[in-house]
C-alpha cells in the first residue's frame, strides 16, 4: 500500500502539472476538479505503486505520464462540461453574443495548441540524457557477447520488445535464439546494464516500458532517439 507521504508528494506533482497545463484564465476555476480527476484515475490504475519519485529515471517517467494524464483529463473535462469560451470581437459582431459553447472544432484547436505541452525543456533534456546513459551502458554490455544470434536477441528484447508484442521466450524462438531459459538470460543482461546505469540514478526495473517512455518524450518534436 502506498503511504500517505508518497501520495502527498504525488499530489503536489499533479497540482504543478495542472498549473503548467492550464494557462487559460477562464479555466483556472477548473483546476481543483481536474486535479481530483487525475489523482483518482492514477490511483485506480495502481500508478502510485509502480514508480519511485526518488529514482531519477522512474521519477522522470512518472512526471511525464502524469503530464499526459493531466492533458487527457483537461480535454475530457471541457468536453463533458460543455464549457463556454469568450467570442472574438468579430464573432460577437456576427452573433450578438459574448460566449459560445466549446464545440469539436474548438477542442481540435485546443488539442493542437497543447500538443507536447506536458513536456518541459528540462524534461526533454533529462530524457535525452537518461536515454544516452542507457544506450552507452547497453553498448558496453553487448560488446562482450560474441554469439551473434544471442546479441541480436538481446538487442531486440531490450530496445524493441513493444514492437514484437511477444513474451521473451517466444521472441527468442522467433529470432532463432535457442536456449533453455532465454528469459533468465535476458534478465541477467538487463541487470548488468542496470549496474552500469545505477550510479547515474537510473534503475532498469522494467526496461521495455521505461525505454518506451523515454523514446516518446525524445520524439515529441520529431527528434529521433
Amino acid at each position: 500500500m502506498t503511504d500517505e507521504q508518497l501520495l502527498a508528494e504525488y499530489l503536489v506533482l499533479i497540482k504543478n502539472k495542472v498549473n503548467y497545463e492550464i494557462k487559460n484564465p477562464e479555466h483556472v476555476g477548473f483546476k481543483d476538479d481536474i486535479v481530483h480527476d487525475v489523482f483518482l484515475k492514477l490511483y485506480k490504475s495502481d500508478f502510485f505503486e509502480k514508480y519511485k519519485l526518488n529514482d531519477k529515471e522512474q521519477g522522470l517517467i512518472a512526471a511525464t505520464y502524469i503530464g499526459r494524464t493531466v492533458h487527457s483529463c483537461y480535454i475530457d473535462y471541457l468536453k463533458k462540461a460543455g464549457i463556454s469560451r469568450q467570442l472574438t470581437e468579430k464573432e460577437r459582431q456576427q452573433s450578438g453574443n459574448k460566449f459560445t459553447s466549446i464545440g469539436s472544432d474548438d477542442i481540435d484547436d485546443l488539442e493542437t495548441s497543447l500538443e507536447g505541452s506536458s513536456f518541459s525543456a528540462e524534461q526533454y533534456l533529462m530524457a535525452k540524457q537518461a536515454y544516452q546513459i542507457i544506450k552507452d551502458c547497453f553498448q558496453g554490455a553487448i560488446s562482450g557477447i560474441s554469439n551473434v544470434v544471442k546479441a541480436s536477441f538481446l538487442n531486440e528484447a531490450f530496445w524493441e520488445l513493444a514492437k514484437y508484442d511477444l513474451p521473451i521466450k517466444q521472441l527468442a524462438k522467433h529470432l532463432g535464439y535457442e536456449n533453455s531459459n532465454p528469459t533468465q538470460d535476458f534478465n541477467r543482461f538487463v541487470q548488468k546494464v542496470s549496474e552500469c546505469t545505477q550510479p547515474s540514478g537510473i534503475n532498469l526495473a522494467n526496461p521495455d516500458e521505461q525505454i518506451e517512455f523515454l523514446k516518446q518524450i525524445i520524439e515529441i518534436d520529431g527528434v529521433t532517439a
